[in-house]
């Protein structure tokens, strides 16, 4: 969801890259040629397809900001990839014909920076309000076309930097405390963080994964975001514990077969028929959807000033997505890794 927002789209779970990722989410799985394939009704159907996708990924992050209240982050990560990494394991068999030399390489380099923007997520949860770490979450499609055009040394687009301005100021609305010496509040500073990872990632899975398999990158991502989130559990918790009685398990298993796995592969699906703005474009309605869920379940109410930010981080993250140029390559590898979170896987 994004919180998460999001692993290779692997969830809570992220635009552009971190969907791609997002096996955010979140950010996921490739995205198709480039070429927007669907027409009439099949288009639609592929963009209801991805609303689907942007609203489970949204719902993971009043999912997750419930877990943390009772459950240790290390916990949290620890058990949804797990899971997901043993659910996704049955379609990485059937392509085990497809796997590379080199694939498991780069998925180790995938998965430690998106294990760094899910637990920094789901971390930064403890201490913000749900409908906030979405918004800002959403902020990885601004950070992933900065960083692409300093990489590719092009001249940055007027609507990179229009997108990157509007995405600031909003940015500034929704997390700076206005009553008191205008400072930055711990959680959302956790999430500022997370959505920097997951743009790392995405920028990285067009540089590292391009060639290899986009559910087989997904489940080594996966696979390395379990094994070092179940190693920091034991470190730091002794154990992968606190998850008790039938509320949290549905829990886990929304973030888990939903959320990472499920949606993931329905990512990598649909991208094959739509345009990667098309993709993007309708992806980045998680932050809404986490808004509405947050305040459906938690209750949560953002302010005035905080729904204005909230708006105006959308409407950078579209300016940056209409940027004409192509920005990372948006791999196939890229598998859709969530988003909170993107979400993320």
């Amino acid at each position: 969801m994004t919180p998460d927002k999001g692993p290779g789209a692997v969830p809570g779970a992220r635009s552009d890259a971190r969907k791609e990722i997002r096996l955010d989410g979140g950010a996921g799985g490739g995205r198709g040629a480039g070429a927007d394939a669907g027409t009439g009704a099949s288009a639609r159907w592929t963009v209801a397809g991805l609303l689907v996708i942007a609203v489970i990924w949204g719902g993971t992050f009043p999912v997750v900001k419930d877990l943390v209240e009772t459950v240790s982050p290390y916990s949290v990560v620890a058990a949804r990839f797990a899971v997901a990494f043993a659910l996704l394991g049955a379609v990485a068999f059937l392509r085990r014909r497809r796997w590379r030399p080199g694939l498991l390489r780069a998925g180790i380099v995938l998965g430690l920076v998106l294990w760094g923007g899910y637990f920094t997520q789901t971390y930064g949860l403890q201490f913000t309000t749900a409908s906030k770490a979405g918004f800002i979450t959403a902020l990885n499609v601004v950070f992933v076309a900065v960083m692409a055009a300093v990489l590719s040394r092009r001249k940055t687009p007027l609507l990179t930097w229009a997108g990157v301005g509007v995405a600031t100021l909003g940015l500034a609305l929704l997390t700076v405390d206005w009553s008191e010496r205008f400072y930055l509040q711990t959680g959302d500073a956790w999430v500022i963080l997370c959505a920097v990872l997951f743009a790392l990632h995405i920028v990285l899975v067009d540089r590292l994964a391009p060639e290899y398999d986009p559910v087989l990158m997904t489940w080594v991502q996966v696979g390395v975001v379990a094994a070092v989130a179940s190693g920091a559990a034991f470190v730091f918790d002794g154990g992968i514990g606190g998850l008790a009685g039938p509320r949290h398990w549905w829990q886990l298993m929304y973030l888990a077969a939903l959320a990472t796995a499920g949606a993931v592969l329905l990512q990598v699906y649909l991208q094959k028929f739509a345009a990667p703005a098309r993709v993007g474009l309708v992806l980045s309605l998680e932050p809404v959807f986490a808004a509405l869920f947050s305040w459906a379940l938690l209750g949560e109410t953002l302010p005035l000033a905080g729904w204005i930010g909230g708006a105006l981080v959308l409407a950078g993250v579209v300016l940056a997505e209409l940027d004409p140029q192509p920005k990372t390559g948006a791999p196939a590898a890229g598998a859709a890794v969530p988003g909170a979170g993107e979400a993320r896987p």
